[in-house]
């Protein structure tokens, strides 16, 4: 058995978050633990307890934008280095995010 991802999911959209469960589990064998939070604040508190495999992240959240909730992350934790996917309706240039963006999901 395969060891199983921890995958944080930053949207408030049910739907999106919805959407990118079905992504990651189609097809899959692998095992997935789904945590869904809707602000970025809500994921800085969930990655306090997490070390995950990657981030799945809305550009445009509530209180802040993928690049604040990236530095953040990287000001509270130089050890963790997730993958990061964007996710993102508007269809933003990903140069405006910073460097530890991996691609895009959708």
């Amino acid at each position: 058995m395969s060891e199983r991802w921890s995958i944080p999911i930053v949207d408030d959209s049910d739907d999106a978050r919805a959407e990118v469960r079905r992504a990651l589990q189609r097809g899959s064998e692998r095992e997935y633990d789904f945590i869904e939070v809707t602000t970025g604040a809500d994921a800085l508190a969930a990655l306090n307890t997490l070390n995950p495999t990657c981030l799945v992240l809305d550009y445009q959240l509530p209180d802040m934008k993928a690049p604040g909730l990236l530095a953040a992350i990287s000001a509270a934790s130089r050890s963790m280095r997730p993958a990061v996917f964007v996710i993102d309706a508007a269809d933003r240039l990903l140069a405006e995010v910073p460097l530890g963006v991996f691609g895009r999901l959708f």
